[in-house]
């Protein structure tokens, strides 16, 4: 199964943490700068967590200082990709369950015309 990607890495850390700095964070994820960068700017703009400064002055090199949260909306961010990744995991057992099914009755199926081609040859 496929690593989790950079995001729900970052939601799962902050989930745990609540609230953090952005050297934390990013200390955990270990990417390189353009995603760093992509991340601060997210946070800024309040798509992803959040924290309290203009999104200016969080651009401009106050990020360092400044509490990020965990907010209700990441919060319901993880619970979705939770949720899917169930829902998948559930679809690929049942479609296995069905073909199963599928195997079976038409195992029975034969049988059964055979039993009765062998009924109708005495």
């Amino acid at each position: 199964m496929q690593e989790d990607d950079l995001y729900i890495r970052a939601l799962k850390f902050v989930e745990q943490k609540q609230v953090f700095k952005f050297n934390e964070l990013m200390d955990e994820l270990q990417n390189d700068a353009k995603l760093v960068d992509s991340i601060r700017r997210q946070i800024a703009n309040g798509q992803l967590f959040y924290q309290s400064q203009t999104p200016s002055r969080f651009i401009c090199g106050q990020y360092e200082t400044v509490d990020i949260y965990f907010s209700v909306n990441d919060k319901f961010r993880l619970l979705e990709y939770t949720e899917l990744k169930e829902a998948r995991a559930s679809s690929l057992k049942a479609s296995d369950q069905a073909k199963w099914a599928l195997i079976i009755s038409s195992i029975l199926a034969a049988t059964s015309i055979g039993v009765s081609l062998i009924g109708c040859l005495k």
